[in-house]
C-alpha cells in the first residue's frame, strides 16, 4: 500500500509559521528573504512606509461626502486603507499642520480603487495631504 504526499499537510499554515520554517539553519541576515517568501505565500496587512511613489492618487468632493481614487498602483501592495488629512485652505496656503482639520481613513476592501467617507462640509476641503498607507502583498 502508498500512501501519496499532498503540499501543505506537513508545511507552514500561516506567516509566523513559514518564517520560523524558512530560517531553519540560516543565519540572521537571510531574516529579510526568508520573510519577503513568505509573505507571497501569507499575505498580510502591513504599514506601507515610502510606498506613496508607487500610487496615482486622485481626490474629490462631491455633496456630503469626499472620494479617493487609486488611479495608478506601480507597486507589489494592493492598498487595503489609506489615511489623509484635509485642509480648507488651497494646499499653497497651508502653512502647518494645524490647517488639516479632518483625518479620515479610506478602506479599499479587495482591491478596490474607489472609497469615500462621508463628512459635513466635503465640498469646503481643498487640500488632501496623505498620513498612512496600509496595504497587503498581491498574489
Amino acid at each position: 500500500m502508498s500512501y501519496g504526499a499532498h503540499g501543505g499537510w506537513f508545511g507552514p499554515d500561516n506567516y509566523e509559521e513559514c518564517v520560523l520554517e524558512k530560517m531553519k539553519g540560516q543565519t540572521k541576515e537571510m531574516m529579510w528573504t526568508a520573510q519577503t517568501a513568505c509573505e507571497k505565500e501569507f499575505p498580510y496587512e502591513k504599514e506601507l512606509y515610502g510606498y506613496k511613489e508607487n500610487l496615482e492618487i486622485s481626490w474629490a468632493t462631491g455633496g456630503l461626502s469626499i472620494y479617493l481614487m487609486i488611479k495608478e498602483n506601480r507597486g507589489d501592495y494592493m492598498v487595503t486603507r489609506y489615511k489623509a488629512k484635509f485642509a480648507k485652505k488651497q494646499c499653497s496656503e497651508v502653512s502647518s499642520t494645524s490647517d488639516y482639520l479632518l483625518t479620515e481613513e479610506f478602506r479599499f476592501p479587495q482591491g478596490a480603487k474607489r472609497a469615500y467617507i462621508s463628512t459635513p462640509d466635503a465640498e469646503k476641503y481643498k487640500c488632501m495631504r496623505t498620513e498612512i498607507i496600509w496595504g497587503q502583498y498581491r498574489k
